[in-house]
């Protein structure tokens, strides 16, 4: 018994139920560093080194360094060092901005970054100044530090700069009243000297119309224009034209004949109207059996819309895993695989409609433009 385990032990542990593998050395080019990833998982050293007994099979090496991410596949072959180097490109942060007024520009180290309501985009690594200015209010100024991968989100309200300006109201109607900051201002148009610079809230009302509301930037030492028309609540009533006045007669020239009155009308009965030619039953028939061809072509059509529509969304989420990853072939991935999927449940679906209007036309076309349910051509 003792010789029957000691065989089966030895069996295990010789190399037929070894696992297979192999080294991969990896570096970065321009002699770069960085931390070492293999599948995803940190490996605790920095490049270049080597990982050594990994299982034989395609893996993905990726190395993080300070705002700088590089990407590879490598295939392992057993006992053998696989060498891999890596091209090292710039990732930086997410950052959004978010101001009042919304015609505040933005500027990122003294460049034109985006002007508002809102701007989002990536911005490179490192310290960073944000600047938001707007005429007639006081600059802000934010110290913006971005990390790899970092998500930064602001919202900056500007402070209006101290002074006082014009505000010129045109209502429709001329009975408006106008509230300021819910006090009651004016009644129709007019201009308001001495308002104090900054933001105030306007309502505009008058009797049959529709309450507006508009929040107005009041500039120092300029005037600031409003035009307001107001909608009607009365709903609008269009008053029949009155019918053209018949032609006057045309004058008689001197010396014209007398009219001569016209003959009457013969006794003689008009010949009964022709009755239509009966429709081509063979013909209806026929255009009926392709309207029923047609739509019943429409769902498969939509099946495969929805077939495309399904490997989309698997292939999106393979292209979102590849861009978490910071893949540099991400964005090729998408182009091939899930815009060309999208595009073909798009154009199935497009396919499925015109094969019902197709059908339904030619039903229509088969009873000569009767309304028809069925065969039977009519209600």
């Amino acid at each position: 018994m003792l010789l029957l385990l000691t065989s089966f032990f030895l069996a295990l542990s010789s190399p037929a139920f070894a696992q297979e593998t192999g080294d991969i050395f990896v570096t970065v080019s321009g002699g770069s560093s960085g931390r070492i990833h293999l599948d995803g998982l940190d490996m605790g050293s920095e490049a270049p080194a080597t990982l050594r007994n990994v299982a034989v099979g395609s893996h993905k090496i990726q190395v993080k360094g300070n705002c700088l991410v590089g990407t590879q596949s490598v295939d392992v072959v057993a006992d053998r060092v696989t060498r891999t180097e890596l091209v090292m490109q710039p990732r930086g942060g997410f950052v959004e901005v978010q101001v009042d007024p919304e015609f505040a520009e933005i500027l990122l180290d003294g460049w034109p970054f985006g002007t508002g309501p809102r701007v989002a985009t990536e911005v490179p690594c490192g310290p960073h100044i944000l600047q938001i200015e707007a005429i007639g209010f006081l600059t802000e100024t934010r110290p913006l530090q971005v990390s790899m991968g970092s998500v930064h989100r602001l919202e900056v309200t500007l402070k209006s700069k101290e002074g006082k300006g014009a505000l010129s109201l045109v209502v429709d109607p001329v009975h408006t009243e106008t509230y300021m900051d819910q006090v009651h201002v004016a009644t129709g148009p007019i201009t308001l000297d001495d308002i104090q610079a900054g933001h105030h809230d306007m309502v505009f009302l008058a009797e049959g119309y529709k309450r507006h509301e508009e929040r107005v930037a009041v500039l120092p030492d300029q005037v600031t224009r409003v035009e307001i028309s107001l909608d009607s609540t009365a709903p609008a009533v269009s008053e029949p034209e009155p019918p053209p006045p018949p032609p006057p007669p045309p004058p008689e020239a001197p010396g014209a004949l007398p009219a001569v009155a016209a003959p009457a009308p013969s006794s003689t009965p008009l010949p009964p109207p022709v009755p239509p030619a009966a429709p081509d039953a063979s013909r209806s028939v026929g255009r009926l059996i392709a309207a029923g061809v047609l739509v019943a072509a429409a769902p498969v059509a939509g099946f495969y819309s929805w077939q495309f529509k399904q490997v989309a969304w698997a292939n999106y989420a393979t292209y979102e895993q590849l861009t978490e990853d910071g893949d540099d072939g991400a964005n090729d991935y998408y182009d091939a695989h899930v815009q060309s999927a999208y595009r073909g449940a798009v154009g199935c679906a497009i396919g499925a409609g015109l094969l019902v209007t197709g059908g339904l036309v030619t039903a229509f076309a088969a009873t000569d433009g009767t309304p028809m349910i069925g065969v039977s051509g009519r209600f």
